[in-house]
């Protein structure tokens, strides 16, 4: 199954968060750590500070170049996870050689300086700029999206409260009818409400689990989970696994035990659904509600 990247990590307030907090952990790593001995160069702290942010901001630029060139790709095409970490290492790569030749330029111009223990000759120094570099964005990187998915999965809960709310509001369940469509948005499956239980993730497709003359059918469906549970949320179907969209009006019981929250179906040819404990608190309220 080929993995995409959420799509708040190209979404522009993000992408200027994420260039900004990186920028001040950089100045601070920089003035802090003083890598490569830097600081024996300028012994005056404020010009070393000014140093320090020059090469922040030299840095910062390229990222916010990549970022940029990143948002406007993010718009018309899906960015899988490989391509994503590829992006990051040319970032790296590009600030490490950026650093190495501002660096070798400093020994070039000031021979005082090449003389000193620090010195070191351009491969290494390419090695530890690598080194440094992806220290300093691993961190901040690793925060932002922490943030990032946080806060994505807080407006996803506070926009299933409001859809369910206007659900209820519209009488949304005189709407029996699910139609599915593939990745191409073309019609491939009609269900009535009452007999669709759920549709579960199966690499590049779904599978779409109904009942009709009494068995239970699959349908694969080459579309992806996350469209589904987008398209649907306000019409009763609930996410309550990475891999499970169910229809909560096919639930009879929602039982906790020791691993959990687990969903049993008013049909005994299927077995029971485990919720994660990312998704139990909305299908609690959501069922509870209903």
């Amino acid at each position: 199954m080929k993995n995409y990247i959420p799509k708040y990590l190209v979404q522009k307030n993000n992408i200027v968060w994420l260039v900004v907090g990186t920028a001040v952990f950089a100045e601070l790593f920089i003035t802090i750590f003083q890598p490569f001995g830097s600081r024996q160069w300028l012994e005056n702290g404020l010009i070393y500070f000014a140093f320090a942010t020059i090469v922040v901001l030299v840095a910062m630029g390229i990222i916010a170049i990549s970022r940029t060139i990143m948002y406007k790709f993010g718009k018309t095409h899906r960015i899988s996870y490989i391509a994503y970490a590829t992006w990051i290492l040319a970032e790296v790569i590009a600030m490490s050689m950026t650093y190495t030749v501002v660096v070798m330029s400093v020994y070039a111009l000031f021979p005082d300086i090449a003389q000193t223990p620090e010195r070191l000759d351009f491969l290494t120094l390419l090695g530890y700029a690598v080194l440094y570099t992806t220290f300093i964005l691993f961190i901040p990187y690793t925060v932002c999206i922490l943030v990032f998915a946080l806060n994505d999965k807080n407006r996803q809960l506070l926009e299933n409260q409001k859809l369910w709310e206007q659900a209820e509001v519209e009488n949304s369940s005189k709407i029996e009818i699910f139609n599915f469509t593939d990745e191409k948005n073309d019609f491939a499956l009609s269900v009535r409400r009452e007999n669709l239980y759920y549709i579960m993730a199966a690499d590049n497709y779904v599978d779409i689990v109904y009942q009709n003359s009494g068995k239970i059918k699959h349908f694969l469906l080459r579309q992806s989970l996350k469209n589904i549970e987008e398209a649907f949320a306000a019409r009763g179907l609930v996410r309550c696994h990475r891999s499970y969209v169910v229809n909560v009006h096919k639930i009879k019981v929602l039982r906790k035990d020791d691993d959990g929250l687990t969903v049993d179906f008013d049909n005994d040819q299927l077995q029971p659904i485990s919720v994660s404990k990312t998704y139990s608190t909305v299908v609690t309220e959501i069922f509870t509600t209903m």
